[in-house]
């Protein structure tokens, strides 16, 4: 199995998140209004914040059964 660096995770899940919304955007016609552009931003602001919390390797701390 390929293991990934955190950079290249980070990469991955950007373009995860971003993409999806852009495509969709477009294939309704790019409208202008605020909900889908609202929509669009949240998209964007949500691939960022994985995006960065994916490059700095953030692991959440292991549970004791």
């Amino acid at each position: 199995m390929i293991k990934l660096t955190d950079t290249q995770q980070a990469t991955l899940m950007l373009l995860v998140f971003v993409f999806p919304a852009f495509i969709v955007w477009t294939a309704l016609g790019m409208p202008t209004d605020k909900a889908a552009l609202g929509l669009l931003l949240s998209s964007v602001l949500s691939g960022a914040l994985v995006f960065i919390k994916e490059l700095l390797g953030w692991k959440p701390k292991e549970q004791k059964p």
